[in-house]
């Protein structure tokens, strides 16, 4: 059965909300505390519509479309709600100040326009519940949680509420004073294993902004503070830029050219003089396959050592044992969609809302749904 908006008739979908039907038509209606992919609330009330029949308001960003029904989205009463709504808010926003205690971000109330979007996808990604909604319900506030500024509570600076808030009212500190990018590179954070795809902003040759890949299958769109923020150092201004060599007491820059005749020299000497065996190479697991191949190749074949090692196999070394075990490989076999398919979820020996973050929220909203955790 068909139903209209506007007029207009169509065919509901399953679970179709009034808002996605109206979209559909081109109809706009206003939804401020709308997030795609995050559960709807309606706290905002700027979606509201009429729906014949009903006395009351209803929220078409959470109320199913059906068939039969005859819905309103812009009438003289709906109209009066939201310029209501606004006169409120602008009465609050006179009010307001900028809290800019946070490292890395900037919380400017008086452009706050109380949309929810913060509070929503808090909840909903790194499962914080750092902002709320204060204060009475004809001049709502968005806050923080605890009594103090936005440094004292328990963001965990991930930037969700960045990318979803409309007005900037909560920014990235790095992105106030920086320059415009001139192009974004796609590429993979290397700060955990997790392996998140991240946009970077590039801007005279420097990183000016980093944001999460909103359609990769990873993190979808989410970052930990690291991956989000922790690009300062490229331009610090103690950064180490060339190889340095001991000359007496002291260190001195020397060429590359220079530095890797010494190491390639100082490497000969002790192996002739000592073999192989004196001789053991690290590899950092944030390095690529082909340079660790490489490494390795050159160690085994050159200097005929077997002493290749890498920092994985030490805090991955009862990992890879127990899935050799269990699996017959000590590689996974699982990806992290399993993550909101599994029945159960077990974690042994890990503490991935520390040392993964974004899988580690995943995690933890799965078992907030309903699924059993056991740690």
């Amino acid at each position: 059965m068909s139903a209209w908006i506007d007029g207009r008739p169509l065919d509901p979908r399953p679970g179709e909300t009034i808002l996605a039907a109206a979209a559909r038509l081109g109809i706009e209606i206003p939804a401020l505390c709308h997030v795609p992919g995050i559960a709807p609330d309606g706290g905002c009330r700027r979606c509201v519509v009429e729906v014949e029949g009903q006395r009351a308001l209803e929220a078409a960003c959470h109320t199913p479309l059906a068939g039969g029904m005859r819905v309103v989205t812009h009438s003289e009463r709906v109209a009066a709600v939201r310029a209501r709504l606004d006169e409120l808010q602008q009465g609050e926003l006179a009010r307001a100040s900028c809290d800019q205690s946070h490292p890395y971000l900037v919380f400017d109330a008086s452009l706050c326009i109380v949309c929810r979007r913060c509070v929503h996808v808090c909840d909903e990604i790194p499962g914080r519940g750092v902002w709320s909604v204060r204060g009475p319900r004809e001049a709502p506030r968005i806050a923080c949680d605890g009594p103090g500024p936005l440094a004292a509570s328990s963001c965990v600076a991930c930037g969700a509420c960045v990318d979803v808030c409309p007005t900037a009212a909560i920014s990235d500190r790095d992105r106030r004073d920086a320059p415009a990018a001139e192009r974004v590179v796609r590429t993979t954070c290397g700060y955990c294993g997790v392996g998140c795809q991240l946009d970077v902003g590039v801007a005279g040759g420097r990183v000016a902004r980093i944001a999460g890949a909103p359609e990769a299958a990873v993190n979808r769109g989410a970052l930990c503070a690291k991956g989000r923020y922790a690009h300062a150092w490229q331009r610090a201004s103690d950064r180490l830029t060339q190889p340095l060599l001991r000359r007496g007491a002291d260190f001195a820059p020397v060429s590359w050219d220079e530095a890797l005749a010494f190491a390639a020299r100082r490497l000969a000497e002790v192996h002739a003089a000592h073999g192989g065996d004196a001789i053991g190479v690290l590899t950092s697991s944030r390095s690529t396959n082909e340079a660790a191949y490489l490494l390795q190749k050159l160690f085994r074949v050159r200097f005929g050592t077997n002493h290749v090692d890498c920092c994985a196999r030490v805090c991955h070394a009862s990992t890879a044992q127990a899935l050799r075990a269990v699996t017959g490989t000590s590689a996974a076999s699982a990806s992290y969609a399993d993550i909101e398919r599994a029945a159960r979820i077990v974690v042994a020996g890990a503490n991935p809302t520390e040392a993964h973050p974004v899988v580690g929220a995943r995690i933890l909203q799965q078992a907030r749904r309903g699924t059993p955790l056991c740690v």
